[in-house]
């Protein structure tokens, strides 16, 4: 069909990785820890060769990044976390060409630090790749369009005659879902119905919110071949309601915007750890459910800023086990990921958490945050600041700032104010919850 032909045209770089990863996927475990020691080794002579940071720490350290064994020399490399990145952000940045082609970030604030970094342009054509790879583990092929329940784009639906002709030409078609209402289900589900979609890929609660419309109005798609979930936990009676309505198999995914491709649910439901495109660490036990370990990732292809031992913050532990599946990639159990609330307005409708924390976005005043909904028309964002500086005058204009949004979002009525606190309690599992919403119990993380 049309849309195969240009999706072959358009994507060539992208479908040549694409061939690579259908390759790779059935080595055995032991050809593709070896091709991830080759591809850290590479990256850690860059970055002690171009990345001011690096060049200290290997110096310091006595490593030579072409000889380095693992786990030993490797793991001698301090972790990186969110809070040194803030502070050694300049000196993170590489030297070479690749710190100029390349494009600045921000994290979701999952764990509670919001923070900016770069990452090399190459890195999203690869996240491209291997998002359509994973894809066609549920059956997709090229030119086939997904339905993506994903991001605050300012679109109006249904969709125009010429909006549906660029979307199945270009194979995809994302849905605003920071904020909706039942009008807005019903919406999506005119989509779903004109679109004809055979992925639908988004978060886990706003799949399960769109689930249970569809089955309350008797609603029953048809031609989806599978279901992808990403960026927050997936519980199982989220997974039971999508499978159930959407009469396929869900995939769970796990990775963020420092580390994306980390992991995937295959059709067997072993969740794969991608080793040759990050390098995963378990370090210590004891956090929350016995065997739980920091989760420390190094992503194999961000050039522009490399981040060398990543704590990203996540709790999981690793698997011995090979997977029914046959393939080489190792397994995880992902125990604990990001999860967060809804927060509500007055009419009902619900607000999705990466509106709350994109407010954040190039706040590098602030530590950590947390959006607390005390009532329908009361938010209080707590914020906890750098030493240094003036936190109140900073938190005032910050009031100024997002109050008009929120009440642009959620009415004018809202009240809404800034408290800086000196710490943000986390769960019992050491999670940061970084919107609350008290006004109902809700399951977290």
């Amino acid at each position: 069909m049309l849309s195969a032909l240009i999706y072959k045209v358009r994507r060539r770089q992208r479908l040549g990785v694409i061939d690579d990863l259908s390759r790779k996927q059935w080595l055995s475990l032991a050809q593709l820890q070896e091709a991830s020691d080759v591809q850290t080794r590479k990256l850690a002579c860059h970055a002690a060769s171009h990345v001011p940071y690096y060049k200290k720490e290997f110096q310091a350290l006595g490593l030579d990044p072409a000889a380095m064994d693992f786990p030993g020399d490797w793991v001698r490399l301090p972790v990186l976390d969110k809070d040194i990145l803030r502070q050694e952000y300049v000196n993170l940045v590489s030297e070479t060409d690749h710190g100029q082609q390349s494009f600045v970030n921000h994290s979701g604030g999952s764990t509670g630090k919001p923070v900016q970094f770069i990452s090399d342009n190459i890195l999203y054509t690869r996240m491209a790749a291997w998002m359509d790879f994973v894809f066609g583990w549920a059956g997709w092929q090229p030119g086939e369009l997904r339905l993506e329940l994903w991001g605050n784009n300012d679109r109006t639906l249904p969709p125009t005659p010429w909006q549906r002709w660029r979307a199945k030409l270009g194979g995809s078609f994302a849905v605003p879902v920071y904020k909706y209402t039942e009008k807005d289900l019903f919406k999506w589900w005119q989509v779903t119905k004109q679109l004809r979609p055979t992925i639908i890929y988004g978060y886990s609660s706003v799949l399960a919110d769109f689930a249970r419309f569809l089955e309350s109005e008797g609603y029953r798609p048809t031609g989806i071949k599978g279901v992808f979930s990403s960026a927050e936990v997936l519980y199982p009676e989220q997974r039971l309601v999508i499978e159930r309505v959407f009469g396929c198999k869900v995939y769970n995914q796990y990775g963020s915007r420092e580390t994306p491709c980390v992991a995937c649910e295959c059709p067997e439901g072993g969740m794969h750890l991608f080793i040759d495109w990050n390098r995963i660490e378990f370090v210590g036990s004891g956090h929350g459910n016995d065997g739980d370990s920091e989760i420390v990732i190094t992503p194999l292809y961000n050039y522009a800023q490399p981040l060398l031992r990543y704590q990203i913050g996540d709790l999981g532990r690793p698997r011995v086990e090979s997977c029914a599946c046959g393939r080489g990639y190792p397994l995880m159990d992902l125990n604990v990921a990001r999860s967060g609330d809804f927060l509500r307005g007055a009419d009902g409708s619900r607000f999705y958490t990466s509106l709350f924390t994109h407010l954040m976005d190039g706040k590098g005043w602030v530590r950590a945050f947390q959006f607390v909904q005390k009532a329908e028309n009361k938010i209080v964002l707590h914020v906890v600041a750098e030493s240094g500086v003036e936190a109140k005058s900073l938190a005032a204009n910050l009031e100024a700032e997002l109050g008009t949004v929120l009440r642009g979002k959620m009415g004018n009525e809202l009240i809404f104010s800034v408290l800086v606190v000196e710490r943000i309690d986390r769960t019992r599992v050491g999670k940061h919850r970084y919107v609350v919403n008290e006004m109902q119990n809700v399951r977290s993380a």
